[in-house]
């Protein structure tokens, strides 16, 4: 075998191993529509696993916390609003635990819709770099006011934990 052949072996594996490696991120295929008048991502939203999440629009961008509805975990995201679509990253940390296996990170997106009655977020998430994969579907709970401050790294009914370097 010649090098000339040798080296379009090496090339043509290294290309190959190139585009069959690591597989795109899962994206959602949302189109932003104009938010319904009055209307803001803020609110109480309650989800059957996911427990109720609370949102704050800020201008163009949200925050939010949520508890599992079994308490077993809490998560934060953060995102961006274009119209009624909100892109977001998130975090999500299982009570008791700690190290890797104690949070799990992705993204995900919702898009805020309305009926006579209600509001909702119909969403979807990723784990890693996807933004879709699992649904994750929510209706607001009217005459809530979303506080963040509400759900935190300590478990309802316990001490704060204290002392000692955790971050």
């Amino acid at each position: 075998m010649s090098m000339r052949s040798v080296l379009l072996a090496v090339s043509v594996a290294a290309l190959s191993v190139g585009a069959c490696g690591k597989p795109a991120p899962k994206t959602a295929n949302v189109v932003a529509a104009a938010m319904p008048s009055g209307e803001k991502f803020t609110g109480v939203y309650q989800h059957p696993v996911f427990g109720e999440l609370h949102l704050v629009q800020e201008a163009g961008s949200v925050t939010g916390k949520w508890q599992r509805a079994d308490k077993s975990a809490w998560g934060e995201l953060s995102g961006s609003v274009e119209g009624n679509v909100l892109r977001f990253s998130w975090g999500e940390t299982k009570y008791g635990f700690v190290g890797p296996a104690a949070t799990r990170k992705g993204k995900g997106v919702f898009v805020f819709e309305r009926d006579d009655k209600f509001a909702y977020l119909k969403g979807q998430y990723g784990v890693g770099e996807d933004e879709a994969g699992s649904k994750w579907d929510n209706i607001r709970l009217n005459n809530r006011v979303p506080n963040l401050d509400s759900i935190s790294a300590n478990l309802p009914g316990t001490a704060p934990v204290s002392g000692g370097n955790w971050e």
